[in-house]
């Protein structure tokens, strides 16, 4: 599972409609960088996270105000279907009719291993 930081950005990340490309333009922190952050499930450099915050616009502050209010038995409904999603097997997204470039960044972010070209979108859509 996931740490909450990453839940949290996941879920600032899916209330704007955001990709992990979108908040590296927008944070000006590195997709690479960012990616390696959800593909090796690590917390955030306090750096980082400042950056990050500074990207969605809302301060560190705002950040961590409901962070520890985030355990599994008390998400919300978006949280809880973030989780759902994110534990699907690739199968199971294919057969869903996700679209390829959505289907491949949830393939990365599930530390999963493709051989398939970069999509048009930069790994993410």
């Amino acid at each position: 599972m996931k740490n909450t930081t990453l839940l949290k950005i996941e879920l600032l990340m899916s209330e704007r409609g955001w990709s992990l490309y979108k908040l590296a333009k927008e944070s000006d922190v590195p997709y690479s960088s960012l990616r390696n952050l959800f593909h090796r499930n690590t917390e955030p450099t306090i750096t980082t996270l400042r950056k990050i915050c500074k990207g969605l616009n809302i301060t560190l502050a705002e950040f961590f105000v409901n962070e520890a209010n985030l355990s599994e038995n008390n998400l919300s409904k978006n949280q809880e279907l973030i989780l759902k999603f994110n534990s699907l097997k690739p199968a199971e997204l294919q057969s869903l009719g996700i679209p390829y470039a959505l289907f491949q960044f949830l393939s990365d972010a599930k530390n999963t291993s493709r051989n398939e070209p970069e999509s048009v979108f930069g790994g993410s859509f």
